[in-house]
């Protein structure tokens, strides 16, 4: 997303390009309240700076010209419209007093807003557009149009209609916020579309000869998933060869605790294995992740390549993407018997599950024994008592402190969003949460830049409320608690599903590039054993780049459950 500032510098400098500035109302997060009220104040700003010269009336025409964008293309209540209304002719009062031939055009500009047109809209229906311009989850409007049941109280012709205005508009700039837009095509489509009409304003695009110009013809005619497995895959510029770095594996171990891994059968991708021992009446418990960021450097063509895949990608039985070669993967997963670099939590914990102590290490390891989550799960439930499986069944113990403890809202995103009834994986899901906060706690206290994961509480109601629509109990529910948006940050935030102040993603590295790049981040900021280039303009870009990445892939994934269907 372009940043506001940069945009208001822009427009107050006469520089203003007309496409950022759409690309900017169309993709901006902001709500059109905060918009709307920063557009107006830099026009009030503007008009009293006013000289009468071609350099002012240019950067307050920019401005009008933004306004008009936003006010004209938007959907409002009768309140809205009213305020809006009184800035526009507050607005034109200012102008017209300057009394300036420079100023014609901005004032005929803003004399031609029409929001009259949006007064009759369904509540519903401008609710679901509101969140189709803040990006929200697929999921979520489909989910509110199922519960509401508004599929019948609504024209999809109005929805699609909205949205390939928008698609249309990524198409042009070359944005990837298309795949978004072409997704939510594909749910509105209904035959009752008036087809010539999409044709006439896809011909007006210059982006003929482009595969996602085919796949828009492709849906105004009703094929709703036209492309084949490597045509999505070309769509989202996966990569398919990779660099191959030199890695060096260690020679030397520095601990001799017994660590296994539990992970799916059949897997080369172990990222994560676990040990531990009493001491007394504590627990010492090791957490290790294989050290990925020790061995590949940043920037280079492999960290790039990986960057771009960006996270592993399943559907069905085969990987559809995945962000290192098979290569790589083989030398740095957590294989048994193989000495390994990694980088590692251990952890003092009382036998009523309280954290008394902590410290990260890097360590050199080998890994006793790989585990599938069935071989576990028969030694937990087994009626013997092997080391291995007293183990075990003492982190299992654990496992079941730590999530009882975790409070309502953790404990309800658990058990219903877990994907396997095994005690194993609870295990696994546990020590990796435990994990991910501690570091990212961690990385805060040390106060270097890290990726954090944040999941706020969504203001869907409060939008819902001002749109003049009242949400039943079941779909706050679904809201509240399944379908809250979690999006990387520079700055740590409240993660609400798991009740946690601080969090991150860092526990694997293997299938997550995030997870990686927090990798290389503690080398270069906490170990001070690699230098990275590091700016803090450029870090955030990055993050924004990791969001719409993550975005981008979760629609391919259901472009392919789509084309399986089909």
């Amino acid at each position: 997303m372009i940043e506001i500032e940069e945009i208001i510098k822009k427009i107050e400098k006469g520089e203003n390009n007309h496409n950022d500035l759409t690309y900017f109302i169309y993709s901006s997060k902001l709500t059109n309240a905060q918009l709307i009220r920063i557009l107006f104040k830099t026009l009030t700003h503007s008009i009293l700076k006013f000289k009468d010269n071609e350099y002012d009336s240019n950067r307050i025409f920019n401005i009008a010209q933004a306004i008009y964008n936003l006010l004209n293309n938007e959907c409002f209540t009768p309140e809205e419209i009213d305020i809006n209304e009184q800035r526009i002719n507050k607005s034109l009062e200012s102008l017209e007093q300057k009394k300036s031939k420079n100023l014609i055009k901005s004032i005929n500009l803003l004399k031609s807003i029409n929001m009259k047109k949006y007064k009759d809209s369904n509540e519903m229906l401008l609710f679901i557009k509101k969140l189709i311009k803040r990006q929200e989850s697929i999921s979520v409007i489909k989910r509110f149009m199922l519960l509401n049941k508004v599929k019948e109280g609504i024209k999809l012709e109005d929805l699609f209609d909205y949205t390939f205005d928008r698609a249309l508009f990524m198409l042009e700039v070359e944005s990837t916020d298309i795949f978004y837009y072409i997704a939510l095509l594909k749910l509105f489509y209904t035959k009752n579309i008036d087809k010539n009409k999409y044709i006439k304003k896809l011909n007006t695009c210059s982006k003929k000869n482009n595969l996602l110009y085919t796949e828009l013809l492709y849906i105004i005619n009703g094929y709703k998933n036209p492309l084949s497995k490597d045509q999505i895959l070309d769509k989202y510029d996966i990569v398919s060869f990779f660099e191959i770095p030199n890695i060096i594996l260690p020679n030397k171990l520095t601990t001799n605790e017994q660590i296994f891994t539990i992970d799916k059968s059949h897997t080369n991708l172990m990222d994560d294995g676990i040990s531990i021992r009493k001491d007394g009446n504590n627990y010492i418990i090791g957490i290790y992740i294989a050290d990925v960021g020790g061995s590949i450097k940043q920037n280079s063509l492999c960290d790039q390549q990986a960057r771009q895949n960006f996270q592993c990608i399943y559907h069905g039985s085969s990987k559809l993407n995945r962000i290192f070669s098979s290569q790589v993967t083989n030398k740095l997963s957590l294989k048994e018997n193989e000495p390994r670099r990694s980088l590692s939590i251990h952890v003092v914990m009382s036998s009523s599950g309280n954290i008394l102590d902590y410290f990260i290490s890097k360590d050199n390891i080998v890994v006793s024994k790989n585990l599938s989550y069935l071989e576990a799960e028969n030694m937990i439930n087994s009626t013997t008592h092997t080391k291995l499986e007293k183990q075990l069944r003492d982190l299992f113990t654990l496992s079941n402190i730590l999530e009882e403890t975790s409070g309502h809202i953790t404990t309800y995103a658990r058990k219903n969003n877990s994907n396997s009834n095994y005690k194993s994986h609870k295990i696994m899901r546990e020590f990796t949460i435990l994990y991910n906060s501690l570091i990212a706690r961690k990385a805060y206290e040390s106060k270097m830049p890290f990726v954090y994961k944040i999941q706020n509480s969504q203001d869907m109601s409060e939008l819902a409320e001002d749109c003049g629509v009242l949400l039943d109990d079941e779909t706050k529910s679904i809201i509240n608690f399944s379908y809250l948006e979690s999006i990387n940050s520079p700055l740590p935030d409240r993660f609400a599903s798991l009740d946690l102040d601080v969090y991150a993603n860092a526990s694997n590295p293997l299938r997550e590039y995030v997870d990686f790049y927090n990798q290389l981040l503690m080398h270069g900021f906490y170990f001070y054993d690699t230098d990275l280039e590091y700016n803090p303009r450029e870090f955030g870009k990055l993050i924004n780049y990791f969001n719409r990445r993550s975005r981008d892939l979760e629609i391919m994934q259901k472009e392919f459950t789509l084309s399986k269907k089909n």
